[in-house]
């Protein structure tokens, strides 16, 4: 196959759409951490990104969150979360996510000591009472896992929001100037083009630029 001026056209065109797709798709939605059950967040799955240590294989970075939310807590990682020993991989990372002033939620339905209330030691079952109490000073939100939803929702809304109004002046860049974009443009009789540093001129637009007498400037 003859590599020409039109195939890197074309081929380029194509890259770039893909990037664009893929970034599109990595803003579209923010990411969320699940500790314990997936399946109990999957009413979120439109809205977010949902992960667990166990998707990442324990390499998880708590900035890369947007929220994190415990939808099941036994009384190990009640007691680590409220000692801070950060024994389990889920308190490390929620500990980290602490740390960040990240948002952390869990779900009171998955809070498993609370089922003990009429068979534990009255003591003993007060001991995780104040380990409770404890995560809530901490500034985990503890509530049922409809109002986490409801509050999650509300937050990414608002995030999508902001996202949009940051997108005008983002359209100012162009990141591709195709041939199509090159003739538009010498049919206007310009003899200074103006495009962002960074902007991809591809070699076939370059030929007609330089054919027509166009100078190319890069502003900053």
């Amino acid at each position: 196959m003859q590599v020409t001026p039109e195939l890197i056209e074309m081929i380029t065109k194509q890259v770039m759409g893909c990037l664009k797709t893929e970034e599109k798709g990595r803003d579209a939605c923010a990411k969320l951490f699940v500790a314990g059950e997936k399946n109990t967040a999957d009413c979120l799955t439109g809205q977010f990104v949902i992960e667990t240590a166990k998707d990442r294989q324990g390499c998880v970075n708590a900035a890369e969150y947007e929220a994190f939310v415990i939808t099941s807590m036994d009384t190990q990682l009640l007691a680590d979360l409220a000692l801070g020993t950060c024994r389990l991989e889920d308190s490390k990372i929620l500990s980290d996510a602490l740390l960040l002033g990240k948002n952390v939620y869990a779900a009171e339905e998955g809070i498993t000591f609370m089922k003990y209330r009429h068979t534990a030691n009255a003591r003993y079952y007060q001991l995780f009472v104040e380990y409770l109490k404890k995560l809530e000073s901490y500034g985990i939100a503890v509530m049922p896992f409809e109002k986490i939803s409801r509050s999650l929702s509300v937050k990414e809304n608002d995030r999508e929001e902001s996202i949009k109004k940051q997108e005008p002046a983002q359209k100012k860049e162009v990141s591709l100037f195709s041939a199509d974009m090159a003739r538009s443009f010498a049919r206007k009789g310009e003899t200074t083009l103006k495009v962002f540093k960074g902007t991809l001129i591809t070699p076939l637009a370059k030929d007609i630029l330089r054919e027509k007498k166009i100078k190319i400037v890069y502003e900053t």
